[in-house]
């Protein structure tokens, strides 16, 4: 049941798998453990820092909870992104006048400032614990709107191994772990592979961005099998110009996925572009 701000809105081979998977489970439980005493994740809210109360939502104070851009009202059926109460369609005007890879999309929380600053937090500034309050928001907006979830598998975009080396840790795989023992799906780290390293969207224009990942990802040839057949759930923190998640998507369904949902804790606002609503149909 949806909770918080979301509210309303038998061989050796099986034996090895087994004890494996307890191991992976017992090193999660210790990491959490040691995490909780190093980073409490209820004491200082994650946005102004101000004390809470051990109980607070989301380890945010009551001021900080209610500036946030929450995404649960009027959002796009297709990226999940926040459409304001006066813009003419369901669906925004990138995803009527564009083509997706991706079949459909759940956003948190809308890309601003204050956003903008604990996702910054998260990636650059070694806060890598807060992975597992954004999986809580998560998993509470999944099941204010896809609480009837059949996704198969689990899978976060991938960064480039020596930029996750030199951070220490990919935040959308973070993100996809903590949530996949939330929904009890599994998750598979090592799906994607990103091939190349690619230059920021923010310092492209509109050309540019439309090629900048031509290439730059691929599915594990180990795991192809994996993948046919599957409904995937495709992690991500931000969703701006869609352009990645479109790519991974369309290297999933490439390889036989049978439906990708993307799903990220915020997204940008696009209401400049309006959808063209003759193309309507087809976008959905």
């Amino acid at each position: 049941m949806a909770r918080g701000i979301f509210e309303n809105r038998t061989g050796n081979g099986y034996e090895f798998m087994k004890n494996s998977k307890a191991v992976i489970q017992l090193f999660k439980s210790i990491h959490k453990q040691f995490s909780d005493a190093l980073f409490p994740p209820s004491i200082y809210c994650i946005v102004c820092e101000k004390p809470i109360d051990k109980n607070t939502l989301y380890s945010l104070c009551n001021d900080c909870l209610n500036v946030l851009n929450w995404a649960n009202n009027k959002t796009c059926i297709k990226c999940g992104r926040a459409l304001e109460d006066w813009y003419p369609a369901e669906i925004c005007g990138e995803c009527v006048n564009k083509n997706h890879e991706f079949d459909d999309g759940i956003s948190c929380l809308q890309y601003s400032d204050n956003e903008r600053m604990i996702i910054h937090d998260f990636k650059y500034h070694k806060k890598s614990y807060l992975a597992r309050i954004f999986a809580e928001i998560l998993y509470d907006r999944i099941n204010m709107s896809h609480s009837d979830y059949d996704w198969d598998l689990l899978v976060p975009v991938p960064m480039f191994a020596e930029k996750e080396n030199t951070r220490g840790y990919n935040q959308a795989a973070l993100l996809a772990d903590f949530l996949s023992e939330k929904l009890e799906k599994p998750f598979e780290k090592d799906l994607l592979i990103r091939l190349r390293d690619t230059v920021p969207m923010n310092h492209l224009g509109a050309e540019e961005r439309r090629h900048n990942l031509d290439g730059a990802f691929c599915v594990n040839e180990d795991l192809k099998e994996s993948v046919k057949n599957k409904r995937i759930l495709l992690v991500d923190d931000i969703y701006t110009t869609g352009i990645t998640a479109n790519e991974c998507s369309r290297v999933l369904k490439s390889s036989g996925a049978a439906h990708v949902t993307i799903i990220t804790l915020a997204a940008g606002l696009n209401q400049r572009e309006l959808p063209n609503l003759n193309k309507f149909k087809t976008a959905v």
